[in-house]
């Protein structure tokens, strides 16, 4: 039986993400970046059934001191 190929479309998108930081509490920076980076990988795969795969790379990461936060 003849499967009928099924077009694929990729689609990028660049997201900047602000997040509050405190350094007391054990996380660096870069460890916050890749535990976000997972948690929007399964939340993709979860909510679109029909994606097929995630390419995701961090590509700039800066700690702002001069901002409080909330």
């Amino acid at each position: 039986m003849k499967t009928e190929l099924k077009p694929i479309v990729r689609i990028s998108y660049a997201v900047d993400l602000e997040v509050c930081y405190d350094p007391f509490k054990g996380n660096t920076p870069e460890k916050i970046a890749d535990l976000i980076e997972d948690q929007m990988h399964n939340l993709l795969m979860e909510v679109s059934p029909d994606v097929l795969g995630i390419y995701t790379s961090i590509t700039v990461l800066y700690q702002d001191t001069t901002n409080t936060g909330h």
